[in-house]
């Protein structure tokens, strides 16, 4: 269902751009036919880029898959210009604000709003994927009432959603490692969404990731798209990169916190991937009661339900804070906390917009983050 609705609304959206767009040009125009190819191959670019094998066309996936992630963003921002117009246009109909002066020169004003909204759009789009080239350090600090002091304070480095794939590049995957070690981490938490699907190719993104330093250990949840490739082949592969995979299981750090690692429920369709289905209460049974317990979830969901158990402080991503408006309005409205920090009853939550992108390279109102967090007991001295 999610599939076939996606499919119309995608086809209805290019149909709607696509008329009112070109009904700004004289059909005559010697640009208009290379014009109409143009924007037909930029929107089969999408469904194709999803209908090809990574493994078998190769550089050709990869060129489509550039196009079509980059017209979605593309594709939006058209729609919101054009909608915008034409409210304009009603609007002007029954009480004019448009300047007589222009209205008569409608054919010069129309050619203008189509090359002007092309330029516009191609700048917002490009600054969008400017944008995710430049990874932000989101400072916060939690007090833990039960934190020992003999490690009062600690940091932990939080990250989700990287979105290593096929075509990420290795120098990438080092920028996400050298951002996180810079910070001088006592401990790594990584918040699912690690790789794209399959891990197939993914070796030399292995040995950069391996690159991760952290006094107390690299550890990790796996999100949704982790089951695309395969739980077991993802949880080896992160294994082979040193970092250890939660698994609706907790650890104790000795002396110093529990880790609580779940998996995803809404991927407990892969039935060969899921470990254990175990409830909550009894994941957390395994807890040190003394020392206070840190939850990582890929999605920013049941925060109410972590609270009422005890959990100090619940780690998420999935969300991407939208990635790029107006997405970021739709994920404000269907999660509880979709991006940043705040308390839920007597646990902190915070809800990290990724370092990574996940379909268009773009980001828009939002951007690319770690997340250095600063845990404190501010009732010793």
């Amino acid at each position: 269902m999610f599939f076939s609705t996606f499919i119309a609304l995608y086809i209805l959206i290019n149909a709607y751009i696509y008329f009112r767009g070109f009904s700004a040009l004289s059909a005559e125009g010697r640009w208009v036919i290379p014009l109409k190819l143009a924007f037909i191959a930029l929107v089969l670019s999408f469904p194709v880029m999803h209908s090809l094998e990574d493994s078998k066309y190769g550089a050709v996936f990869g060129i489509i898959s550039v196009i079509g992630s980059f017209w979605i963003p593309a594709m939006i921002y058209f729609f919101l210009l054009i909608f915008l117009s034409d409210l304009v246009l009603l609007f002007d109909y029954f009480v004019p604000i448009i300047p007589a002066g222009l209205k008569r020169n409608r054919v010069i004003l129309k050619r203008k709003a189509f090359f002007g909204s092309i330029a516009a759009v191609s700048l917002i789009v490009f600054f969008g994927w400017v944008n995710t080239l430049f990874i932000r350090v989101e400072n916060i600090e939690v007090d833990l009432a039960k934190l020992p002091k003999a490690f009062n304070p600690t940091t932990v480095v939080f990250a989700a959603d990287f979105h290593i794939g096929a075509n990420t590049q290795v120098n990438r995957v080092k920028d996400y490692v050298d951002a996180i070690n810079a910070q001088n981490p006592d401990i790594i938490l990584i918040g699912g969404d690690l790789v794209e699907g399959s891990i197939d190719g993914l070796g030399s993104a292995a040995e950069a990731l391996a690159g991760l330093r952290a006094r107390l250990g690299v550890y990790a949840v796996l999100g949704n798209h982790e089951y695309h490739g395969g739980a077991d082949d993802t949880e080896a592969f992160m294994r082979s990169a040193g970092i250890v995979t939660l698994r609706n299981e907790t650890v104790t750090l000795a002396g110093l916190v529990n880790l609580v690692g779940l998996e995803d429920p809404r991927s407990m369709g892969h039935e060969e991937n899921n470990k254990t289905s175990a409830p909550l209460f009894e994941i957390l049974s395994k807890r040190d009661p003394l020392l206070p317990t840190i939850l990582i979830f890929h999605r920013p969901i049941n925060f109410e339900e972590y609270a009422a158990s005890g959990v100090d402080l619940t780690l998420s991503g999935h969300s991407h804070h939208g990635q790029f408006f107006p997405l970021t309005l739709i994920t404000d409205l269907v999660y509880p906390v979709s991006y940043g920090y705040e308390r839920i009853g007597p646990m902190g939550a915070y809800v990290t917009s990724g370092i990574g992108t996940w379909g268009p390279p773009v980001r828009i109102l939002t951007h690319p983050e770690i997340v250095k967090i600063t845990l404190v007991n501010r009732k010793i001295d």
